[in-house]
């Protein structure tokens, strides 16, 4: 961190953050605590917590799913994190003034009609969703070959928001990184060729 001021009185403040260390609600809630002690409080009003080992891993390790490719250093197939190769990967490969930026607003009519595509016993979120429509068709749009695949990186914040259930629950004040980023993956035909329901249930298993 860092303080600089100015003639004028006023002072400009400066910071640099690892995500590793910290996420943006551990950042906010340690520059309020900073602004509650400069106006002089004793104490901020939410006291710190570094209780990193509630993300330690099970005893002994167990891993659940399967490895993912991109994060396999062993796996041939590792072409879209790390050693990728730029020419297989539309994204990657085409200039960026060719590349068309394109706003998309849903309302609820939208939703509705996409829901209806949907098996009526299939719940998911709109999140889920818009994300796996938007994921589905930005695969078909970029010309990607029928025998490669795609994946699908999120960001779930696992801080107690009434969706996420951790036990125990992450306490409050705590202001590591609670930030954690799951990914779908899927060949590009299967994709695109399958309703939209088979993509709502890949985001939803990430």
């Amino acid at each position: 961190m860092q303080v600089t001021r100015l003639k004028d009185g006023a002072f400009v403040l400066g910071f640099q953050v690892c995500h590793v260390i910290g996420d943006a609600a551990g950042v906010t809630q340690f520059i309020r605590a900073i602004a509650e002690l400069a106006r002089g409080e004793a104490h901020p009003s939410v006291s710190p917590v570094w209780e990193r080992g509630i993300f330690k891993a099970r005893d002994p390790p167990r891993v659940r799913h399967d490895v993912y490719p991109a994060y396999d250093p062993t796996s041939p197939s590792r072409t879209v994190l790390g050693d990728h190769d730029d020419v297989d990967d539309p994204m990657l490969s085409t200039p960026t003034e060719e590349l068309v930026g394109q706003y998309l607003r849903f309302g609820r009519k939208e939703v509705v009609a996409l829901r209806r595509h949907l098996d009526t016993a299939q719940p998911c979120t709109t999140f889920e969703l818009l994300t796996a429509f938007l994921w589905k068709c930005r695969t078909a749009a970029l010309g990607y070959r029928p025998w490669q695949r795609v994946r699908l990186v999120l960001r779930v914040d696992v801080r107690g928001n009434g969706r996420c259930k951790l036990d125990p629950p992450i306490p409050r004040g705590y202001y590591g990184n609670a930030v954690l980023r799951p990914m779908a993956e899927a060949g590009v035909e299967d994709l695109c060729s399958r309703p939209l329901g088979h993509a709502v249930g890949l985001v939803r298993k990430a």
